[in-house]
């Protein structure tokens, strides 16, 4: 029902493009008006230039009612809209929707007109079929209408898909499938909706489509299901990868762990299938599962910031959604702002209402379940992580072992989300400031500190103290115990190392932090110390200096004596002699 708020589209007379003003905020109870009103116009055949200066798109997917006119009325090029006259705040919701890349988005009237003819760079078309065998050769000559709509050359592999997954939909579901074409600079994503919910069978003809698909999935709803391939640009041979119905069993075909700049990413959408494709440019092969039946009044709002070791994100999801995603280099800590979230590993499952503060290795198969969630992610590289927490623990391991956890105290869990609301708030929205090589490693290791102060893990463990120790890490206590009992027999970094149940560069951060010297040079100190005392009692009838060194492991005398006489004032003979 209508709240009292309206939305207004007004034409204007003159010749050329036909012009619009459109004004009133963009809600769900306005935005069918809004759509109904754009397709009648675009219906007409001719360009339609719309002036949305007064438009609200407060609304985070009010933008995507331009998107969903064109399509409605069968897509680029027979529907030419373009816009403008918006302000920055509209600008920057039209641009997360990814408007600006269906359609020009400009400041005034006439850079309209000139562009509204112009192909944009992101084209997509639909098609409802009926559920008849006939319905596998109407959608080939779907797909070559719209190559030739948008002058582009026909495709083999592009029809063999097309042809695989309506076959698939109308044989083995027995309902009248959707068809959707999307093609931007990526390549072409070919999807069928049916209506009948479930898994489905991997066979020969699915097979196919993996080889010629550089990625594919299904999207689940609680009413049916959405089988997507995604086809290269290039005519090129596509990687062989392939995605199936179960993450565990798909290739990690994530994004790279590494950026060389940090990345700012805003997105927004009210289409399903859209925000599937985009999580998985963030983070990588999963599979979806939407519990509700009505997602009339879907949205997924991305705000996200990443940099070549972590990332900050922001998530809003207005569904009941299921994610099984498949295992990625990474350490996430999620805290829930508003909804709820249940996080199951292999090993354990915890659920998370605001206020909590959970931490998960995305090494092994992750599920989460949550109903209408917002909440704040941080994803941390895991092996720039171990690097870190090495330094300032003393750990030494390739990964830090992580299991499925939370927040060691309500007081931890607080700390933790105020230092990510400082991220989000004042630091991260400053390019200036993410710009600068070394904030970024400052901040990054303030965040590993803090979450190693935060959750329990090994690091923290072993440089618990038992109360002997005067703060220094248990393993460099052994390591130290192992050299003063092994001071005479001939041990190296690698029997310290193991002795003290660290890896030798472990070792090495270890003694520069507490000691301000490397294992070695600490080895020789008790051995020359060692020296020093036998020297002290031995005479020069029964020793000799040489033969003291030897025994305490310097066979170059001389080397030997000069770093006596540096240490003690004296030179080792004198010691003897007297």
């Amino acid at each position: 029902m209508n709240d009292g708020q309206r939305v207004e589209l007004r034409t204007t007379d003159g010749a050329g493009p036909l012009v619009a003003s459109a004004s009133g905020p963009v809600v769900p109870s306005t935005s069918p008006d809004l759509l109904h009103g754009l397709v009648k116009l675009l219906g007409e055949g001719e360009p339609v230039l719309v002036d949305i200066s007064g438009l609200q798109l407060d609304w985070a997917p009010a933008a995507e009612v331009f998107v969903t006119a064109v399509t409605a009325v069968g897509g680029w090029p027979l529907a030419r809209l373009a816009l403008f006259g918006a302000d920055p705040s509209a600008t920057e919701r039209l641009r997360s929707c990814r408007v600006t890349e269906a359609m020009p988005v400009v400041a005034t009237r006439d850079e309209a007109a000139a562009l509204v003819r112009t192909r944009p760079a992101r084209l997509s078309r639909r098609i409802d079929l009926p559920a008849v065998p006939g319905s596998v050769d109407a959608a080939r000559a779907f797909l070559r209408d719209t190559y030739h709509r948008w002058d582009l050359p026909e495709r083999d592999d592009a029809a063999a898909v097309v042809a695989e997954l309506v076959g698939n939909a109308v044989v083995h579901t027995g309902t009248a499938p959707r068809l959707r074409l999307v093609l931007d600079h990526t390549g072409l994503r070919v999807s069928v909706r049916d209506g009948v919910p479930g898994t489905i069978s991997v066979g020969r003809g699915l097979r196919a489509v993996a080889r010629r698909s550089r990625s594919w999935g299904v999207l689940h709803y609680r009413d049916g299901k959405a089988v997507w391939a995604h086809l290269p640009s290039g005519r090129g041979r596509p990687p062989a990868l392939t995605a199936v119905d179960e993450p565990q069993t798909a290739p990690r075909d994530r994004p790279p762990a590494t950026l060389a700049a940090p990345r700012r990413r805003r997105f927004t959408t009210a289409d399903p299938e859209q925000a599937d494709a985009f999580l998985r440019t963030v983070y990588g092969s999963h599979t979806t599962r939407f519990a509700d039946t009505d997602l009339s009044g879907y949205h997924l709002e991305y705000d996200g910031v990443a940099t070549r070791r972590f990332g900050v994100e922001h998530i809003r999801q207005s569904a009941d959604v299921e994610s099984l995603f498949a295992p990625a280099d990474a350490l996430v800590v999620l805290h829930p702002l508003a909804g709820s979230l249940r996080v199951s590993s292999r090993r354990d499952e915890l659920s998370a209402e605001p206020g909590d503060v959970l931490l998960f290795d995305a090494g092994t198969d992750v599920r989460l379940v949550s109903a209408h969630l917002d909440v704040e992610a941080v994803r941390l590289d895991s092996a720039a992580v171990a690097r870190v927490a090495a330094e300032l623990t003393g750990f030494d391991a390739p990964t830090l072992p992580i299991d499925l956890c939370r927040a060691l105290s309500p007081a931890r869990a607080a700390y933790w989300r105020a230092m990510v609301a400082h991220l989000r708030r004042d630091v991260l929205t400053s390019d200036e400031v993410l710009d600068g090589p070394l904030t970024r490693t400052a901040l990054f290791r303030g965040l590993v500190a803090t979450l190693l102060e935060t959750f329990p893990n090994p690091a923290v463990a072993a440089r618990a103290d038992d109360g002997h120790g005067r703060g220094t890490p248990a393993t460099l206590r052994r390591a130290v115990r192992y050299i003063e009992e092994h001071a005479g027999d001939d041990i190296g970094l690698a029997d310290i190392a193991a002795a003290a149940g660290l890896g030798a560069r472990g070792l090495q951060l270890a003694f520069r932090r507490h000691h301000d010297v490397t294992p070695l040079e600490y080895l020789r100190r008790v051995r020359l110390g060692r020296a020093h005392r036998d020297l002290q009692v031995a005479t020069p009838a029964d020793s000799t200096v040489g033969g003291i060194a030897d025994r305490w492991g310097f066979p170059h005398h001389g080397n030997f004596s000069a770093l006596y006489l540096r240490t003690y004032g004296r030179s080792p003979s004198m010691t003897l002699r007297s």
